[in-house]
């Protein structure tokens, strides 16, 4: 049910973030990999998952192959923070 609301959510998102929409998705992020750690999925395979999500509704982080990096839009810095997210939570929660 969690996975649902999470890619319900995501489907929702509209960049720049604020503040308000940032924390619910962190919220529900939190909440799903509670919902799979309970579950005894390890680690990397709720991460997968996470991003499985992210992926499934369009989000996929782009890859850059230069000498010199460029920052990240903000497609790739929620990417990077539902990983984090979830590695914080799965690990703390």
């Amino acid at each position: 049910m969690l996975a649902s609301e999470l890619r319900h959510e995501l489907t929702r998102v509209t960049f720049p973030l604020n503040l308000a929409e940032h924390r619910v998705v962190r919220d529900i992020v939190c909440d799903y990999v509670c919902e799979l750690r309970s579950l005894h999925w390890p680690p990397e395979q709720v991460i997968k998952m996470v991003k499985e999500i992210a992926h499934d509704v369009g989000f996929a982080p782009v890859h850059k192959h230069e000498a010199l990096p460029r920052a990240g839009t903000d497609e790739d810095q929620l990417i990077a923070d539902l990983v984090s997210w979830s590695i914080t939570e799965y690990y703390n929660g």
